[in-house]
């Protein structure tokens, strides 16, 4: 017969960690950004099948994601009540384009200019 705890239970959570490329740099600084977005496209794959899919452009590179296809066919057409009211919205706001961004923002969200909420 064993003694002890027969059903041990996990102590701790190990968090996922992102996984380190390149070569390395001063601590908290950007390395790259880049504008991306999302297309949806339709297409007819090897076989002659009409298929649809929604794909990221980053650069000049696309991504498909595994269930691309799986995930846009489960999408729904938005509820007419809700598409009015989001249509009416984006008529009214507009759409931020990264040319009509402000240059400066005069908002320290973070509190302490270093990025470390801690010290806020």
């Amino acid at each position: 017969m064993m003694e002890g705890n027969s059903n041990p239970k996990l102590r701790g959570v190990q968090a996922n960690r992102p996984i380190k490329l390149g070569t390395a740099g001063p601590p908290k600084t950007l390395v790259a950004i880049e504008p991306a977005a999302f297309y949806a496209v339709g297409y007819h794959d090897e076989s002659g099948a009409f298929m649809q899919a929604i794909v990221l452009k980053v650069g000049d590179k696309f991504f498909f994601s595994p269930n691309a296809i799986e995930w846009a066919s489960s999408l729904k057409g938005m509820a007419s009540w809700l598409k009015t009211q989001v249509d009416r919205e984006i008529a009214r706001v507009g759409v931020a384009k990264g040319e009509e961004l402000p240059a400066a923002d005069h908002v320290d969200v973070v509190g302490s200019g270093d990025g470390d909420p801690s010290a806020a």
